[in-house]
């Protein structure tokens, strides 16, 4: 139970399953792959927790509070797929989108706020390759959306 003891100690908690927003499946498992699908900052029952552009409707801080948020939400997909996060191998890669106003270029900096709690929370197996980039839409005005690969161990 080492990764929920840490979660712990990190002050953070697993939300809600977050529900899907249409038709598609929010995790396919090959092999030991678990590709997770875009996650956006929403509560249990779906509604956004922050919206806007980044640097016109939403703050630098929002943002990044907005990928931390994604970050849980894809903990708690990836437990309620596995029944245990101590499974998880590695974080393989995260693609970040970022609502982003015309001169905004600190996409990286937002989903910073994501790759710290896996980093915080998985030690190196919590930095994967990955990528950071504007976008002028999200659905439902998110400020970020994120997906991810993770590995998990052979059984």
């Amino acid at each position: 139970m080492a990764v929920y003891k840490k979660l712990d100690e990190m002050g953070l908690s697993l939300p809600e399953h977050p529900p899907q927003g249409g038709l598609y499946k929010s995790i396919v498992q090959q092999g030991n792959l678990l590709y997770l699908a875009g996650i956006g900052p929403v509560d249990g029952d779906g509604v956004p927790q922050y919206t806007g552009k980044l640097d016109s409707e939403c703050s630098l801080e929002d943002g990044r509070a907005a990928a931390k948020r994604i970050a849980l939400n894809a903990l708690a997909v990836l437990d309620n797929h596995l029944g245990d996060l101590n499974k998880i191998s590695r974080l393989i890669k995260t693609l970040g989108f970022v609502a982003s106003s015309f001169d905004f270029n600190d996409q990286p900096k937002v989903v910073d706020g994501c790759s710290q709690v896996f980093e915080e929370l998985f030690g190196e197996a919590g930095v994967g390759a990955r990528s950071a980039i504007g976008v002028y839409e999200l659905p439902d005005d998110y400020p970020v959306e994120i997906e991810f690969i993770f590995e998990i161990k052979d059984e």
